[in-house]
């Protein structure tokens, strides 16, 4: 599966509460079978720095159109709203996420550690897998690779995401007011 996203965020109310949209193209192949999908997400964030709190709610697949294919499948329609506690500096950050995707409820519970600057190690656990991470930050670029070790006897998963911010970071913002 490889997916192209492209995500806009907004702060409405500066540091505390932001909004954004995402729209999504998937690609996916499976034997002789082909499809593309696009999607569009929604999402706010709210965060207290004084507290070390944050919690988030995101609707994501809100329109599903099937671009090519001869499968019908669609991926459902998702409302994840999580909790995270951050240590100052975000040197440790904790959260717990619970997920309703059409009929099936599922739990995210995760730690991301920041060992230097640019270097984030991560460990987590859900409905049906163990996962473990890294993530290497610099400046506007985000490498993320993750090993998911399913219980379904699947094998495991390998997912690589590649992130370009553009525009002014959140701090940078922040710190002009």
């Amino acid at each position: 599966i490889t997916a192209l996203s492209y995500a806009y965020s907004r702060d409405v109310i500066p540091g505390k509460l932001a909004i954004g949209a995402a729209g999504r193209f998937t690609f996916s192949a499976l034997d002789t079978d082909t499809r593309g999908l696009a999607a569009l997400n929604f999402g706010t964030l709210w965060r207290d720095h004084r507290l070390g709190l944050s919690a988030g709610l995101n609707i994501q697949n809100i329109l599903n159109l099937k671009v090519w294919g001869r499968s019908n499948d669609i991926i459902p329609m998702s409302i994840r709203g999580g909790i995270a506690y951050h240590l100052p500096e975000d040197l440790v950050r904790v959260s717990i996420d619970l997920e309703q995707a059409g009929s099936r409820t599922a739990y995210f519970l995760g730690t991301e550690l920041k060992l230097w600057k640019i270097l984030l190690l991560r460990l987590g656990q859900n409905n049906d897998e163990l996962n473990m991470g890294v993530g290497l930050k610099m400046d506007t670029l985000q490498f993320d690779y993750a090993l998911a070790l399913h219980n379904l006897g699947l094998g495991p998963s390998h997912r690589i995401s590649l992130t370009m911010s553009m525009g002014k970071s959140v701090e940078e913002l922040r710190y002009e007011k």
